[in-house]
Order: C-alpha cells, then sequence, then structure tokens
C-alpha cells in the first residue's frame, strides 16, 4: 500500500520532481552497497570457487549476469527522467535482488561449504570483513 505522501504526489502531481530526486538519491546509497557487496562476492568468493565450478557456465556465470543487471538497472533509476521511469526501473530491481540473496544462501553459499575447507573459508571471511569494515561507517549523505 502506498504511502500517503507517494498517494498525494500521485494524485496532483505536485512533487514528482521531488520523489524522483528522492528516489534517485536513496537508490544511489543502495546502489553504493549493493555494488560494493557485488564487488567484494566476486572479487573474494566467486575467484576462490572457480576453479571447482568454472566461470563460463553454471552458478558463477547466473551470479555475474545478476550482478550486471543489477548495476544495470541502478543506472537506469539514476538516469531516469521521471518518477514513474524510476519506479518501474525499481519495480524491476526488487525481484532480481531478492532471488539473487536466495541463490546465494540456498546454492552458493552451500557449494562454498562444500568446495572450501574450513581454513579457506574462515580466510575469505576475515578477507571480506577487512574489507568492508571501511564502508560500514561511510556517510552516504
Amino acid at each position: 500500500m502506498p504511502s500517503l505522501s507517494v498517494s498525494w504526489a500521485h494524485r496532483t502531481g505536485a512533487s514528482r520532481v521531488g520523489f524522483l530526486s528522492s528516489i534517485q538519491h536513496r537508490f544511489a546509497a543502495f546502489a553504493f552497497a549493493l555494488e560494493a557487496h557485488a564487488g567484494l562476492e566476486d572479487e573474494l568468493l566467486f575467484n576462490a570457487l572457480e576453479p571447482h565450478l568454472g566461470a563460463q557456465a553454471g552458478p558463477l556465470a547466473v551470479m555475474r549476469f545478476e550482478h550486471n543487471q543489477i548495476v544495470d538497472l541502478f543506472g537506469k533509476i539514476k538516469s531516469a527522467a521521471d518518477f514513474n521511469s524510476a519506479r518501474d526501473f525499481a519495480r524491476q530491481l526488487f525481484p532480481i535482488v531478492r532471488g539473487h540473496f536466495q541463490k546465494e544462501e540456498q546454492v552458493l553459499f552451500q557449494m562454498a561449504a562444500r568446495f572450501l575447507s574450513e581454513d579457506e573459508l574462515s580466510a575469505l571471511g576475515g578477507q571480506w570483513a577487512k574489507r568492508r569494515t571501511p564502508l560500514v561507517g561511510l556517510d552516504m549523505q
């Protein structure tokens, strides 16, 4: 159910430019965090799994394809000319992101546990935490 302010803006058209700017700003912060996550995932986890799964087909290829889709949709939201376009791109984005996270939890992490040793997993976790830490306190305003 849309919020009262979104419904009011929809009826009056008065604040669509403001809502577009607000959506784009909020998605910029979301994009930054998600793209940082995807970069770490690709660099650390995917590279560790490639010798076991390959890179050209299968789960890693699907995950990288989804990363590209997500980045593309964030770019479309950022450059959307109007509120409706930004909203439509966001509606395309959310199912891809949800599905991607499901695949991480249900497939990719299970494969990592299967193919990588405890030492490798611990080292990856340490590298991930070290690389992620500077991003945690970053002010996105």
